[in-house]
């Protein structure tokens, strides 16, 4: 098979860059037999990454039954559950429903007549005389003027070539519950400095009109299944929400950094989880995606990857002054609790505006005092 070309990986990363490509052919190649499944991204993200990865605004992604929530309010506990912290926007966060938000991407990809191929497991991909070589199982071999590689982390074989540099990792899980007590379903709650979940946070995110909800957290501490009952635990005493039945439970490794020196080798692009790009302080991905899919698709199109490397650079620098921060977070414990509420009562006074993904916008929150 011969293609403009070859995308490895069909989550939100791979299949935005194809739902972007104009002008050249594409195939994509996904290892699992359902795109999106099993799925592994709670999805809570701005509504400017919801944009920046469909090209759709939010009525239409509502239409496309993409969107599961909208929240306008992000409420921060302390250690106990209290409230150390309340952040508004209009909205400030939406929660994208998965797999569905892979289903709309291939279907966009599909629309500008590329392939998407699922049960396709790649093995090994070389350049060879100016071009890529790809070999998958279930498919063969494809012949491409360009690889990106966008598997997932839970997918990173070791054969194929990855950026170098180290990329830490915190294991996680994350229940869909129903629901006894029903949670307002316009916000949102995220545990900090607790020793439920040391060096971390935990989140409780309410869905179906809050009737029902996503609970997790993540943490390199032991005994996560037991973490993750006591954090429930915790909520029912504070009269937060009480919970009724567990619908589902999943478990996976959320991204901590540090970003990756490259994001293009010669005729090969990494985006995603191979770059190692998340929002370190909650190790969301999304938000590098859809900063970098665009890019990477016009790069494509013009046959010179120069650009993408420019924009990788630049969104790299940001996310390692995240990571510096989340790390000075994550040591200052119930102290950042305190900061954090001092900066949200400056951004609630209209004196500075923090950023739901740029964690560095909570200095200038600081600086404009309370």
């Amino acid at each position: 098979m011969e293609t403009g070309v070859a995308v490895v990986g069909g989550g939100p990363a791979g299949l935005a860059v194809a739902a972007r490509l104009r002008g050249v052919d594409a195939v994509v190649l996904e290892a699992s037999p359902r795109l999106g499944w099993p799925p592994h991204c709670t999805g809570i993200v701005s509504p400017r990454v919801a944009e920046g990865l469909t090209g759709l605004g939010l009525r239409d992604l509502e239409s496309e039954d993409v969107l599961e929530a909208v929240y306008r309010e992000a409420v921060f506990l302390g250690p106990g559950a209290g409230e150390a912290c309340r952040l508004q926007g209009r909205p400030l966060a939406v929660k994208l429903a998965r797999p569905g938000l892979e289903d709309l991407l291939a279907s966009m990809a599909e629309a500008q007549g590329h392939r998407v191929a699922t049960r396709a497991v790649v093995e090994a991909v070389r350049t060879q005389s100016g071009r890529v070589v790809v070999q998958a199982r279930g498919v063969g071999v494809v012949e491409a003027g360009y690889a990106v590689l966008a598997q997932g982390r839970q997918r990173l074989a070791p054969r194929l070539p990855l950026p170098r540099g180290p990329c830490t990792t915190v294991p996680g899980v994350e229940e869909r519950v129903t629901l006894s007590k029903r949670l307002p379903g316009d916000a949102f709650y995220t545990l900090h400095a607790s020793r439920i979940a040391p060096g971390f946070f935990a989140w409780l995110a309410p869905v179906g009109d809050g009737r029902e909800a996503v609970v997790g957290l993540a943490t390199r501490a032991p005994g996560l299944a037991a973490r993750l009952e006591a954090f429930k635990r915790l909520l029912e005493r504070r009269g937060v929400t009480s919970f009724s039945r567990v619908l589902s439970r999943r478990g996976g490794l959320v991204l901590r950094g540090p970003a990756a020196p490259a994001a293009a080798r010669e005729r090969l692009a990494w985006i995603g989880d191979t770059l190692c790009a998340s929002k370190p302080y909650t190790g969301g991905g999304l938000y590098a995606v859809s900063v970098l899919a665009p890019v990477l698709a016009e790069a494509l199109e013009r046959g010179a990857l120069g650009p993408y490397e420019a924009a990788w650079r630049r969104l790299r620098l940001e996310l390692l002054a995240q990571r510096a921060a989340a790390d000075t977070a994550h040591a200052m414990g119930t102290l950042f609790l305190r900061l954090l509420a001092k900066a949200c009562a400056a951004a609630e006074k209209g004196r500075c505006r923090i950023d739901y993904d740029r964690h560095t916008s909570l200095a200038r929150c600081l600086a404009a005092g309370p």
